[in-house]
């Protein structure tokens, strides 16, 4: 049985998300993650000092734009904890721009959760790592992982 090789930009749409001002924040609503609570979710961490967005907002953003939904990934981008993965569960939030990357609609050959166990490989840790820009504060920009090539085995395996 072979493995296929194929960028993410093929088989994934990967994008971020629309931009959210400081001046949107509101009391509750809808949770609003930054990098910072998408690692602790990752890290099954207790979140605090959540910020959130209205509910009228995040309705506008996710007819417009789509919001995360369970199977989509997203990827820490900026900083000394970038090319932490989360897979998305079955929950309701919106995210940083530019801080996450947001990879969804995997076409029917590939999945979500292999590509996260691929990030986290060390194989796949040294690629983010190599193809980062910017030396004092390093960074993945979104046409970096579209172009990341990695191996991925048949769906049914």
């Amino acid at each position: 049985m072979s493995w296929k090789t194929a960028k993410l930009g093929e088989i994934s749409t990967v994008s971020s998300s629309k931009r959210i001002f400081a001046r949107q924040y509101t009391n509750k609503g809808v949770p609003f993650y930054r990098q910072k609570e998408i690692i602790d979710k990752k890290n099954k961490v207790e979140l605090t000092d959540i910020l959130y967005i209205s509910q009228e907002t995040y309705d506008e953003i996710k007819a417009k734009f789509g919001a995360p939904k369970k199977g989509d990934l997203l990827i820490t981008a900026v900083g000394v904890t970038l090319g932490i993965p989360y897979v998305v569960d079955d929950e309701t939030f919106y995210f940083k721009d530019g801080n996450l990357i947001w990879l969804r609609d995997f076409d029917e050959s590939a999945d979500s959760k292999f590509v996260y166990y691929w990030i986290t490989s060390e194989t796949g840790k040294k690629a983010m790592w190599s193809r980062t820009i910017g030396s004092a504060q390093p960074a993945l920009t979104i046409d970096t992982i579209k172009q990341f090539e990695i191996p991925y085995p048949p769906i049914e395996k």
